[in-house]
Formats: C-alpha cells, structure tokens, sequence
C-alpha cells in the first residue's frame, strides 16, 4: 500500500544524500522549452520531487540518494517525456528530455477499452479457464505478479495500525486530488482502498490513473487488479497494450503471460515469458514463474524446456533452477523412455537436492523417475521424504499409496490414501474460503473503436 506522506501534495520528503541530476527540457526541434513540470520518482521508495523549469528549459535534483530513479515531464502541450536513470553515490548527471508529441497521444486506447466492468460478485472462479487445480495455481500467480517490482522493492506493506487507518488515508487522498487531480494520487488511492476490501473503488482509481498518465506501473497496477479478482480477458487487453508502451518491461511481459493462462491460453502464455527472458536472460522471474506453470500444455513445450534449461545453465548453483530443468525434460514428448533424457533428469535432480535438501517436490520428482525405472524401494524412500517434509503434498500422498498397493502394503495404502483425500478435501475449503473473501469483477466485453481496430 502507498501512504502519502505530510500534507503537501507536491515535493513529498526524502532521505538526503550527495548525488545529483541535472538537465534541459527540448521539444522536437531541441528548442529549449520553459515552464515545463519534472517529476523525479525513486524506484524502490515511495516519494517524488519537482521542478520547473526557467526560460533556458534548465531543471535540477540535488541531495539524492543512490539508487534508481525515473524522471517524468507533466504539462507540456508539446508532449511529454520520460527517463530512467541510476545514481551512484556522489554522482552527477546531466539528463536532457526530448517531449514527444506522439507520447501525449499513448492514451487513446485507454480513454475507451473495450471492456466495462459493472460491478462485483461473490467470487466463484468463473473467469479462470481449466480444472480446479489448474485454478489454484493461476491464484498462486495472479498474487506473485501483483507483487513484483518496478526493478527496485515496493514499499513495504501496510501494517494493522496503517490498515485500521485506511478510510482516513482514503478521504486524505480524495482532498488532494480535490486540490490536485493528479495520476500518482488515483494510483495511491487505489491501494488504499484495496487495502481496505473496496476492490472495485480501487480498480477505477487504478484506471482513472493509467487514463491520466500511461505510466508502466499505473498500467501494471491497472492490469493486476483486474487479474487477480478473476477479470483474465480484461486482464489482458491492459497488459497488450501496457507491453506495446512498454516493449522492455518485464513485469510487464510476465503479467501478460500469467493473463493469458489464466485464461487457457498456454501456448501464448509460454511464449510471454520467453520474451520476457530474452529481455534479460539473468533475471530468474520469469523462469520461476514458467516453472510453476503446471498445465501439461506447458510443462510439455519445447520452448519451455529450453528456456528452464537456460536458467539452469545460468545458475547451476540453484536448486530451483535444476529441479524446474528436471522437470522439463520428463514431460518432454518421449522423455520418460529415452534413456539418456532419464540420466539427466536424474542427475539433475541428485544436484538441485543436494543444493537444498529441503526441497520436497525434487524428491517427488525423483520417486516418479524411480517408479518408472521399477525401483520400487528406491521410489518409496524418495516418495516417503517428499511427504516428511510437505506432509500437504496431495500428489505425494496419492503416488505413495499407489506404490505401496503396487508392492502389496495394502495397510500403508489405504492410510496415504486416506491422508491423499483428507489434504485435498483441506486444500478445497481452503480455496473455496479465500476466493469469498476475494471480490470479483462482473465485466463485459464489447466491439473495439475504429481507432483501436
């Protein structure tokens, strides 16, 4: 949640510090331009300075911390421009921004989307393609993508006295933007009133934000409001256009991914994250995120395998990144048969558990490749680990109880099996109680405008 500091809804207070930023305002002819306003935003922090700048188009920051940093021009009728930058401590830049007449007309599908949101319901999963499990795991995501940052931490979350305070924070935020209208406050409000169980407040205080300024985070928030309350078509119209802005973002990218499965679109999911590895191959986002994709459709693409095995490649040391690996290349067409794909499944296993050992679906994995082998003791020792340390494991339970049948331990059977419907029926109510408490949108579809056609 963000909290506006103080009562000023200008120059919000910062951590002092020694670098600097510095720079001229051109239009398109590089004419300097005069009385144009320039928002410096950190990245990992809430807070924003202004300046304005003089008849020579000039602008300045001092006493800024290291970090980094997006610089924004508002109210120009000759465009608007933006820049990231990262300061180092002591360092001084000089930063010149070009206002691009066509960035002022980056809204125009927002001012008319084409889908409506009209209300809330009682959330019962509609929206939201495939089996309940398949719903589980796209909850899982929608969660994990509200939650990634901008290229820097977001602000910590809010905290009960915070929370117990947030109709106030609320009526604070709608003051000044009585005074103010501006973006950053709708998008601060938004969070408030989320934070407060007014889902469908924040989603048009999200909207009315990415309406006033198509910023990436206004458009990511926007996005995964509609994501995670179940709006996975709406979802994704914001993300497409949010990726068209912003081709280099990767959230931006994995959002769009995660929209699109929601929505039973695998293929086109899969091939979201592999643009957005591409973007930046090192960053394991959207390597965690593909891997715990666990639709066939996906855990079976090509393109999926060589992606994990990249990651691993990258990060040997990382048990994740070779047990996702692992995974792969079992559920490759053929993988269970061929001989040389099990050796390296399986030593791919060995490692990720001897990185972590602590990590329980690897020893899943490895009593599935040992129960394909007929090596039923080993297969049992693995499976029997797996659920010592994930004793919720539905699919470790079931596995066990069917190799224990298969041996003829008919009595340790029919226990896992009795613990295999007990966690799911638990697993169940536990969904079914949390999507009550998550509201969701009532939307409609409708014929895009000419212009956006």
């Amino acid at each position: 949640m963000f909290v506006l500091l103080g009562t000023s809804f200008g120059v919000q207070q910062h951590v002092a510090g020694t670098a600097a930023v510095s720079g001229i305002v051109h239009d398109a002819s590089k004419r300097p331009v005069a009385d144009v306003v320039v928002i410096l935003r950190p990245s990992n922090r809430g807070g924003k300075q202004e300046s304005r700048t003089g008849v020579d188009g000039r602008f300045g920051f001092s006493a800024l911390p290291p970090g980094a940093y997006t610089l924004r021009t508002q109210g120009s009728p000759q465009g608007s421009a933006e820049s990231s930058i990262s300061l180092a401590d002591g360092e001084i830049k000089s930063i010149d921004l070009t206002l691009d007449s066509a960035s002022s007309k980056k809204l125009e599908f927002f001012d008319e989307p084409t889908f409506t949101v009209a209300g809330v319901s009682e959330s019962s999963g509609a929206g939201v393609h495939g089996s309940d499990s398949t719903m589980r795991n796209t909850e899982t995501l929608s969660k994990a993508t509200a939650s990634l940052p901008p290229g820097g931490e977001r602000p910590a979350p809010a905290s009960s006295a915070e929370s117990s305070n947030s109709v106030h924070s609320a009526e604070h935020l709608r003051q000044l933007i009585a005074a103010n209208d501006d973006p950053e406050l709708h998008n601060q409000l938004g969070h408030v009133e989320e934070q407060s169980g007014h889902s469908l407040e924040a989603l048009h205080e999200f909207q009315r934000a990415a309406e006033m300024n198509p910023s990436e985070s206004n458009l990511f928030d926007w996005g995964t409001e509609l994501l995670v309350h179940r709006a996975a078509e709406p979802a994704v119209e914001v993300f497409v256009r949010g990726n068209a802005l912003y081709a280099n973002s990767t959230r931006m990218l994995t959002g769009l991914a995660v929209a699109e499965y929601a929505r039973g679109s695998y293929g086109p999911a899969v091939q979201r994250l592999c643009q957005a590895s591409d973007l930046d191959p090192r960053n394991p986002i959207p390597y965690t995120f593909l891997g715990r994709m666990e639709q066939p459709e996906v855990k079976r693409s090509v393109p999926a395998a060589s992606m994990l095995g990249r990651y691993a490649a990258l990060y040997p040391k990382n048990a994740s990144a070779n047990y996702y690996y692992a995974v792969a290349l079992w559920n490759q067409p053929g993988g269970e048969s061929n001989s040389d794909n099990l050796v390296h499944v399986e030593k791919l296993l060995r490692r990720a558990i001897e990185l972590d050992p602590q990590l329980a679906a690897a020893y899943l994995q490895m009593g599935i490749v040992f129960t394909s082998r007929q090596q039923f003791t080993e297969a049992v020792s693995a499976l029997e680990k797996a659920v010592a340390l994930a004793p919720d494991s539905r699919e470790g339970h079931y596995r066990l109880a069917q190799l224990y049948r298969r041996i003829g331990n008919h009595a340790k059977a029919d226990q896992e099996f009795a613990i295999y419907q007990h966690e799911e029926a638990a697993a169940a109510e536990s969904a079914q109680r949390e999507r009550k408490t998550v509201q969701q949108f009532v939307y409609e579809l409708r014929s895009p405008p000419v212009t956006a056609q």
